[in-house]
């Protein structure tokens, strides 16, 4: 994909984050940004891309029957834990 430069505004939208974050992490250097003038700034979708995928975690499943850990209720016991006792 190429690199597409996108105003704070369009980057706040894809990242669902407000303008005024995005600006303070241009002020701390927390977001790489390109001055496309004295006050113009534009960051790069490659970065956008990159914060999405550092926040990204892996779902995590039960190794008992691949469900997603939320979908499995406390307290709950499949057909082979019962027998056992």
């Amino acid at each position: 994909m190429a690199e597409e430069l996108l105003t704070v505004q369009e980057a706040a939208r894809r990242l669902g984050l407000k303008n005024k974050t995005i600006r303070r992490w241009i002020v701390y250097r927390k977001i790489e940004f390109i001055k496309a003038g004295e006050r113009a700034v534009r960051i790069s979708s490659v970065e956008v891309d990159r914060i999405i995928d550092a926040g990204r975690t892996p779902r995590i499943t039960s190794s008992r029957d691949e469900r997603p850990l939320d979908a499995v209720s406390v307290g709950e016991t499949s057909t082979e834990d019962t027998r056992s006792q």
